[in-house]
């Protein structure tokens, strides 16, 4: 099981690059297949992210998975 405080770091960079692409929790997480409540959770860090979620976020938006996973590298 992942660490909370692992679980809200992702979180934290997933909502910023939502904001910095400029679109809706509604809009990201359904280019995701997620539901908003769900990306609504793992925004916040109640919920853990699925390593597909992450490689959909690399295909669809050009996010390098180091970033959302580690926190290291550039964002896209």
């Amino acid at each position: 099981m992942e660490d909370k405080e692992e679980c809200r770091e992702m979180g934290e960079r997933i909502k910023q690059l939502r904001k910095q692409l400029g679109i809706s929790q509604d809009e990201f997480a359904t280019k995701l297949g997620l539901k908003q409540r769900t990306l609504s959770y793992i925004e916040s860090g109640d919920r853990g992210i699925l390593c597909s979620v992450v490689k959909k976020m690399h295909k669809e938006f050009g996010v390098n998975p180091e970033w959302i996973i580690f926190g290291k590298g550039e964002m896209l």
